[in-house]
């Protein structure tokens, strides 16, 4: 694996470990409705999560062509930006930035 393959494999584990329906409600006693909102607010993260995995594999595949990398690769980009925008918008889970890895 390159570097930005490595980095693109940090970024999507990291989106995916914060998605985390429920969290917060602890030991109270799970409504229907309360959990269909912590869904409803998880939802445009599970989607952000599936364009950037979408994106991923176009970026891993064997059409290495200019237009391609460009094309998901800005893809991919964007929708790792907006997950971590609306992250730190609704949930208060770091500054709305997506992490700086510094260990590449």
């Amino acid at each position: 694996m390159n570097k930005a393959e490595k980095l693109r494999a940090y970024e999507l584990n990291d989106m995916a470990s914060n998605i985390v329906p429920l969290s917060g409600l602890g030991s109270r006693t799970q409504t229907t409705i309360d959990i269909g909102k912590s869904w409803i607010e998880h939802a445009p993260l599970l989607q952000h999560l599936k364009t950037a995995l979408d994106a991923n594999v176009w970026l891993c595949g064997n059409d290495k062509s200019e237009e391609t990398v460009e094309f998901y690769g800005e893809r991919y980009n964007t929708s790792v930006n907006e997950f971590y925008e609306y992250l730190g918008e609704v949930f208060d889970v770091g500054n709305g930035k997506r992490p700086v890895v510094d260990w590449l």
